[in-house]
């Protein structure tokens, strides 16, 4: 995978575009553990489905934090009701599953027992319900700069290609004893792969659990027209959402979904769009970022803070910052500097928010 980094204005924010070649599909990258990452195994017998329905269905409700009101025309919940909807039994989509490295997904034909924590219709627990915010609120902040908070500075540290058992749990270490928070895009059938415990204890320390995608594939999801780019990215978000379901609970809904390799990489998707937000999902993009994706990263601590930095100052020190992070396989580096890059981020005045 290759990796070219350059400015790019978009409706007055300044974002960084990232340019994207890759020879095979899948979560590939330029680090030597990509090519012999885990084995993808099909949910333990402690992530199957309870046959125990809800006391009541509830209905999705991506929190608006501090009174920040969804942009006119976004998805802002309730998501649709139906064969997908918060609450209901995990089924399969009825497309044709998406690429993916893991075994097929085996969907439980259940009403899933939500997983310790997870506050129902959410991406997040309780904890996050007042730092937590809609896709659809930020993405607008980030693209009208206008529109940001004045009164405040707030940062949304982000994880991309997750979850693995190391890395992810590493860096909610950090996260821990930094007393911050992040919202972790997950490549959903990696949930596969993980401990229920891990993921319990990401959401009661305030993380939220977003999708980014299925299949994280390029090639499937945006190739041919737009229609066709709509059709896929809209199955591969059915197959994400069941998948995530199947594990966090039939009450799991996220608002919040990153296209891989990011929005502004690509073109011709708002078809794309569309059918995210007829499924109550916004895309969300970041403007800055730690280097741990660039085939020139960073090669020390104090080089991705720095990289932080500079992209934060690139970007015109907005108040609203999302920064951009991987948690797979190969990137320890990442790990290891992200203790100073949330100090600094206190020292600098910022508060910490999850996309929910």
């Amino acid at each position: 995978m290759a990796f070219a980094f350059r400015k790019k204005t978009m409706a007055g924010a300044v974002v960084l575009v990232t340019t994207v070649s890759m020879a095979i599909a899948g979560c590939a990258s330029n680090d030597p553990e990509s090519a012999s990452s885990p084995s993808k195994s099909p949910a333990s017998a402690s992530q199957s489905a309870s046959k125990t329905p809800p006391s009541k269905t509830p209905v999705a409700k991506p929190s608006v934090s501090s009174g920040a009101s969804v942009p006119a025309g976004m998805p802002s919940g309730p998501v649709p009701s139906g064969k997908y909807g918060v609450g209901v039994a995990v089924t399969k989509p009825d497309c044709a599953e998406p690429p993916s490295n893991y075994s097929p997904f085996k969907a439980p034909g259940t009403v899933v027992k939500d997983i310790e924590g997870l506050e129902p219709g959410t991406n997040h627990g309780t904890a996050a319900d007042k730092y937590a915010y809609p896709a659809a609120v930020v993405n607008e902040w980030l693209s009208k700069p206008s529109t940001q908070p004045k009164d405040k500075k707030i940062v949304f540290v982000t994880f991309d290609d997750g979850p693995t058992t190391k890395f992810t749990g590493e860096q909610l270490d950090n996260l821990e004893k930094a007393d911050a928070r992040a919202t972790f895009f997950m490549i959903a059938p990696q949930l596969r792969d993980v401990a229920p415990d891990m993921l319990s204890r990401s959401l009661k320390m305030g993380n939220a659990l977003a999708l980014h995608s299925y299949s994280h594939d390029y090639k499937y999801l945006y190739h041919g027209t737009a229609e066709n780019k709509a059709n896929h990215i809209g199955c591969d978000w059915d197959w994400a959402m069941a998948q995530s379901r199947a594990i966090l609970g039939s009450n799991y809904f996220s608002s919040a979904f990153r296209y891989p390799g990011g929005h502004m990489s690509w073109t011709k998707l708002d078809q794309a769009d569309d059918a995210l937000a007829k499924r109550g999902a916004a895309w969300i993009d970041w403007n800055a970022m730690s280097g741990d994706a660039d085939a020139e990263r960073p090669t020390t601590v104090a080089g991705y803070l720095e990289m932080v930095k500079k992209t934060i100052n690139e970007s015109d020190n907005p108040n609203v910052v999302v920064i951009l992070n991987h948690d797979t396989y190969g990137k320890q580096m990442t790990v290891d500097a992200m203790p100073s890059i949330l100090k600094w981020l206190k020292s600098e005045g910022y508060e910490f928010g999850v996309i929910a």
